[in-house]
């Protein structure tokens, strides 16, 4: 089914671009004239226009702000602990997950049972 329907896309789009270019080209040998220049002797409005005042930017400019001066402003020192706080508690959930699926899949029989042999033993 997706891929019908991808191949249906992949068509449509062919023949609209297909038809598009057929489309702007010109037919029976006419020519095609562009709109004239103004010659360089026209004349040019002397009069100053007053200019507008600033508009307010709502996204500030890079290097436009100031460091932080508390610990709870934006890049202060609580909103770096905080992701360095939330990456650990991903890393965390993450650890979790594979510790459960390993214990998971070692009950299964999909995995060797935990070795009993201490790494100071001789190997036999």
């Amino acid at each position: 089914m997706g891929s019908a329907v991808l191949a249906g896309v992949l068509g449509l789009g062919a023949t609209l671009a297909a038809t598009s270019v057929a489309g702007a080209q010109s037919s029976g040998g006419t020519t095609v004239t562009t709109p004239q220049i103004a010659p360089a002797t026209a004349r040019v409005p002397t009069t100053v226009q007053p200019m507008a005042a600033p508009t307010p930017n709502i996204i500030p400019m890079p290097n436009s702000g100031h460091p932080p001066r508390d610990a709870g402003e934006r890049g202060g020192a609580w909103q770096e602990g905080l992701f360095f706080v939330m990456c650990g508690a991903v890393l965390g959930i993450g650890g979790l997950i594979w510790r459960d699926s390993r214990k998971k899949r070692r009950k299964q029989g999909r995995l060797p049972a935990k070795s009993t042999r201490s790494p100071a033993d001789p190997v036999a």
